[in-house]
């Protein structure tokens, strides 16, 4: 799809509250990339930086349900750009403060944030969006979002290495801050419009052949009905949360250095384990950026059950590689196709929580899909670490390739069945 077609489609909201997610992801990506190696100057304990970093994901267990809910009931305008504000703070705090304790609360308080940014995000997305182009401008959202976090990994450690630790998260403050001046959701609540009703630009294709998804009894039976599939797709987002976000990202730094210790030889220079691992991981926000929009359109056209099946499978097959061979190249290669089936998961899920949603409570839906997905997210690193000291990493990654299968059986017998 050409660049001007894409933007000829897009729902103005829908661009806008990406763009504003993308600023306000600015601290929380550098944080990541930065805090390790300037912990000691911030006056954080080096053995203390892994419960900073993760805490936002643990809390957000508890915020993702309650942003829901607030937004079910005052819609997505308000606590979206709430949020933004209070994510500007979180980053100036990250630059300002000295300490553990608030530098964790900052983190604490970012997850809460990052709730309402994402239940908003989305929220805002399934107003503007039909069957028909749902996929896409989900896509459209996590490859815009996801912008911030490439800008801040590839810009923000060369301001860091320029003006300082400080200056440069006060800067991405200022910038997440003017977010919450320039953008957000629409004020109008969820209608049978973000459900059914055509969207003046937003069809792709007249003959994209997607349809609706199958027949919902009405009454007790359908609210049953549509409760088991929604839980399907929760079920597949933790998996992808899971395995993706949790054991591969998280352990692949550490799989590079048991394999060829502190450099790779790449004909005769030596480039650094770091410097690899980061490229590789930077890869992953760019595909977010670069194919999600089009991995989503595909999940419109095709249908979302073929891309996300299609999906499970070949990142199944690539982490089976990725498990498996030790020469640089083919790992590195499985590990971009486990970032890209992991971007067509996510944008057909998304789609496809869009597609289920009952009209009134789609933001408590989008909440508990978030609350999945960040277990997964939550508990891949901490699970990851142990079983591959445990059990080493061919056995561990080979556990996640079974959650995968897993996952895409149970989506076969509760969704497929249930519309078959």
């Amino acid at each position: 799809m050409a660049p001007h077609r894409l933007h000829a489609i897009v729902p103005r909201p829908v661009a806008l509250v990406s763009a504003a997610v993308a600023l306000s992801l600015l601290g929380d990506s550098l944080l990541y990339a930065v805090l390790p190696s300037q912990a000691e100057a911030v006056g954080v304990p080096v053995g203390l930086v892994g419960v900073i970093l993760s805490a936002n994901r643990f809390i957000r267990l508890l915020s993702n349900p309650w942003a829901g809910g607030v937004c079910d009931r005052l819609g997505y305008a308000r606590p979206f750009t709430a949020a933004l504000l209070l994510g500007a703070l979180t980053t100036a705090v990250y630059g300002l403060a000295t300490g553990f304790w608030l530098l964790f609360l900052a983190r604490v308080l970012w997850g809460v944030s990052w709730s309402f940014l994402r239940v908003g995000g989305l929220g805002t997305v399934l107003e503007h969006a039909t069957h028909r182009d749902r996929g896409l401008l989900m896509g459209f959202f996590l490859g815009i979002s996801r912008l911030g976090s490439l800008v801040a990994v590839a810009l923000g450690g060369v301001l860091t290495d320029s003006i300082g630790y400080r200056p440069t998260f006060l800067l991405f403050a200022i910038l997440s801050a003017l977010a919450a001046v320039i953008s957000g959701p629409s004020s109008k609540r969820c209608s049978h419009h973000a459900q059914d009703a055509p969207h003046v630009a937003s069809s792709p294709s007249p003959q994209a052949p997607h349809s609706p998804p199958g027949p919902i009894p009405t009454g007790r039976a359908g609210h049953k009905s549509r409760r088991r599939r929604l839980w399907a797709v929760n079920v597949c987002g933790f998996s992808n949360g899971f395995v993706t976000a949790g054991l591969v990202t998280s352990t692949l730094g550490l799989l590079l250095k048991t394999h060829y210790g502190s450099a790779i030889a790449v004909g005769s220079l030596s480039v650094g384990i770091a410097s690899v691992t980061g490229l590789l991981l930077s890869l992953r926000w760019a595909i977010d950026f670069g194919l999600g929009p089009y991995l989503g359109h595909l999940s419109d056209r095709l249908g979302r059950h073929r891309v996300i099946l299609a999906a499970f499978a070949i990142g199944t097959l690539a982490l089976g590689v990725f498990a498996s061979v030790a020469a640089f190249i083919p790992l590195g290669l499985a590990a971009v196709v486990i970032f890209i089936s992991s971007t067509a998961l996510s944008a057909a899920l998304d789609a496809s929580l869009g597609d289920l949603a009952p009209v009134g409570e789609q933001g408590r839906t989008i909440g508990r899909y978030a609350t999945c997905t960040d277990l997964g997210s939550a508990c891949g690193p901490l699970l990851g670490y142990a079983l591959g000291v445990w059990i080493g990493f061919m056995p561990m990654y080979i556990l996640g390739g079974c959650l995968l299968l897993g996952a895409a059986g149970f989506y076969v017998k509760t969704v497929l069945s249930a519309e078959g």
